[in-house]
């Protein structure tokens, strides 16, 4: 019998970025090119900013996208922390408290606008689809 760590140890990944920038840390990034058949997945942390940043512009994909953004206290979770802009469609939301977010296929959506940060903000989003493709 095989032992597990030799038959699945593929699918637990952990070669994580931690090179920083300006905006913060893009930290892993998983679709078919890291793991053949995998779906897209992002992750990243934005560091305190005062200064607006425009993270990606205004796009829609061919299939459906989970974006999500987390505030780091862990004394009260909903905060954020900061302010982000984030459009669907023609409307514009600001974001102040953590949130999840189902954008369906072909919804236009962004600018993604870090307007402010006070602590780090942690966002993934995710694809069914096995590559993010603008």
């Amino acid at each position: 019998m095989k032992m597990a760590q030799e038959e699945y140890a593929r699918y637990l990944l952990g070669n994580f970025n931690t090179n920083r920038d300006d905006k913060g840390i893009h930290m892993f990034r998983l679709d078919e090119n890291v793991l053949k058949g995998a779906p897209y997945l992002d992750c990243a942390w934005f560091w305190p900013t005062s200064t607006p940043i425009e993270i990606i512009g205004s796009h829609s994909h061919d299939f459906e996208e989970v974006i999500a953004f987390f505030g780091a206290d862990a004394q009260n979770p909903l905060d954020l922390g900061g302010e982000i802009e984030f459009w669907m469609g023609e409307e514009r939301f600001i974001l102040t408290q953590s949130k999840i977010i189902f954008v369906p296929k072909n919804v236009k959506h962004c600018p993604l606008i870090i307007r402010k940060a006070d602590r780090p903000i942690f966002h993934f989003s995710f694809g069914v689809s096995t590559k993010y493709v603008l």
